[in-house]
């Protein structure tokens, strides 16, 4: 497939990955199989993928799509170290989208389009999990090589 999305996905993965982040944080590339006590995550699922091909008819194109960082925290106490946890991790990583807006060249443009927040009590009912999702728009030219 002609795209630049894995390419983007690594980008991010890799800039995620040398993030400087406070205390100790595992970071992955797709969902983990097992979720560490912080963990910060590039979704392997790609969202909102319209694909244009120029009229030129050489094959060029512009895409968009959309990129997942997921942040995620598990806290015994109260649900507030959660989630102010999983607030510092994602500020790292906004601050990594912010500071990189074309993914080391991978796309023309990425943009912290929407941020959301989930909530939960694990399975044993001792500890609260946040996670926040950070979803990155990108836009890129597909040029005929």
């Amino acid at each position: 497939m002609k795209s630049r999305v894995f390419e983007a996905q690594d980008a991010l993965f890799a800039l995620v990955e040398a993030g400087t982040y406070p205390g100790r944080v595992s970071v992955s590339l797709g969902a983990p199989p097992r979720l560490e006590t912080d963990h910060v995550w590039i979704a392997g699922s790609v969202e909102d993928y319209p694909s244009e091909y120029r009229v030129s008819g050489l094959g060029q194109k512009d895409e968009r799509f959309t990129l997942r960082a997921c942040v995620w925290s598990k806290r015994f106490g109260r649900y507030t170290d959660a989630r102010d946890r999983a607030d510092e991790l994602a500020t790292v990583v906004e601050q990594i989208i912010i500071n990189n807006h074309r993914l080391t060249n991978t796309v023309d443009l990425a943009t912290l389009a929407r941020v959301s927040v989930e909530d939960a009590i694990d399975e044993d009912g001792r500890a609260y999990v946040v996670l926040i999702t950070l979803s990155v728009d990108c836009q890129a030219f597909v040029p005929n090589v």
